[in-house]
C-alpha cells in the first residue's frame, strides 16, 4: 500500500489528472491509494463525471476542485478524514456524493 503524501507524488497525481483529461476519460478511480493530499492547484477537467477517492487519507480537498470539474456527477469520499468540503460544491447541481 503506497502512501502518497510527498510533493513529487502529489505532482504525479496532478499529471495523472492532466493525462486523463487529455484522453477524455469521464471517470477516475483513485480509491484506496493512500493519498493524503490532492494538488492544491487542481487541473481543469471539464469532462470528468465520476471521481472515486474512497479509502484514502484525505483531510481536505483543493478549493478549486469543484470549479475545475464542473460536470462532476458522482464523488465518492467515503472512508477519508475530511475536516471540511470546499463551499463551492453547491455549484455542482447534478452531484451525488458518496458518504
Amino acid at each position: 500500500h503506497v502512501i502518497i503524501n510527498d510533493m513529487a507524488q502529489v505532482d504525479a497525481i496532478g499529471d495523472f489528472f492532466f493525462s486523463a483529461s487529455a484522453l477524455s476519460a469521464a471517470s477516475v478511480d483513485l480509491s484506496r491509494r493512500g493519498i493524503s493530499q490532492l494538488p492544491l492547484d487542481f487541473p481543469g477537467y471539464e469532462k470528468l463525471e465520476c471521481l472515486y477517492l474512497e479509502g484514502n487519507q484525505l483531510t481536505s480537498l483543493p478549493d478549486n476542485l469543484f470549479l475545475q470539474c464542473p460536470n462532476l456527477r458522482w464523488l465518492d469520499l467515503r472512508n477519508n478524514n475530511l475536516q471540511s468540503i470546499p463551499p463551492n460544491i453547491d455549484k455542482l447541481r447534478s452531484l451525488v456524493a458518496g458518504h
